[in-house]
């Protein structure tokens, strides 16, 4: 589980139970330029975060993701903003991504010291032991409303599914599983969790934090979905649900996940299973 803290004029407050879980909870970024920060923490490092977005953003608006390297923040490079419309960040749910500078080590730190001073500026009033933090800042203030309802791991679409599964795209079938449904985002968010714990279990990983390409588990993503709907179907899918969960499982042992192995949030050659001369270099 992260940490995520909304500093509000220097007031620490723990938003970590509302973002975790998709079904209950929320978060309504009130915002603030030069009065707000977000601080997110992890046991290991990590190149993204999925935002469910439950009310969007309507002002023109661009993150900066920062890392904190030991003595002060540093500035990633790469950020992709995939929540971002019209120019305004957090307007949809999606991935934003980010690339860590080479020149500068993320560090896992207290946020305080054993006399409690501050370790990590802008943390100070917060005992937090043992994490990589980033923080988030935005150019503009946002709407007052912009409320997020999840941030974790979400490895498909609801495009990937229903593309491999038509079934899937079709309302009486969506009709026939839960009344009014859409789309599969609460599927794919709960496969996503399950393929991270599936992983951890093979240990294969020991956080989803180290999957630092999640295009890679995306054809696992949509198995683990298929076999979560027809099972909860009941009997006349079962052998539908027989062979979605052959084909997870059969997806799931692929060699290489694109997992950040010596934590620092970047894929070396042989992390991406990249051989030269019959050798990983």
């Amino acid at each position: 589980m992260k940490k995520f803290i909304f500093s509000d004029n220097g007031t620490l407050i723990d938003k970590s139970v509302e973002v975790e879980d998709y079904h209950s909870g929320s978060i309504v970024m009130d915002y603030t330029t030069s009065a707000n920060d977000v601080y997110i923490g992890s046991e290991l490092p990590f190149n993204s975060l999925f935002f469910d977005i439950a009310s969007a953003n309507a002002v023109a608006a661009v993150p900066t993701i920062s890392y904190w390297d030991g003595s002060t923040w540093q500035s990633m490079v790469e950020v992709l903003d995939e929540t971002s419309s019209g120019g305004a960040s957090l307007a949809q749910s999606g991935h934003i991504t980010w690339v860590t500078d080479k020149n500068y080590s993320w560090v896992s730190e207290d946020t305080v010291g054993s006399n409690g001073n501050e370790k990590i500026t802008g943390l100070g009033n917060a005992t937090v032991y043992d994490l990589f933090w980033i923080k988030i800042e935005f150019n503009a203030t946002l709407t007052n409303t912009t409320e997020i309802n999840f941030i974790g791991p979400k490895f498909c679409e609801d495009a990937d599914v229903t593309g491999e599964h038509t079934m899937f795209g079709v309302t009486a079938f969506k009709s026939n599983y839960e009344s009014g449904k859409t789309d599969w985002e609460k599927e794919i968010i709960l496969a996503s969790r399950l393929l991270v714990e599936d992983l951890i279990d093979k240990a294969t990983i020991v956080s989803g934090d180290q999957l630092l390409r999640r295009r890679k588990l995306r054809d696992a993503c949509v198995s683990k979905v298929a076999e979560l709907v027809y099972s909860n179907l009941g009997d006349d899918y079962e052998n539908d649900a027989t062979k979605a969960r052959n084909e997870y499982s059969k997806r799931l042992n692929k060699k290489n996940y694109g997992a950040d192995k010596n934590s620092n949030a970047r894929l070396d050659r042989k992390e991406m299973g990249v051989m030269t001369g019959g050798l990983y270099r």
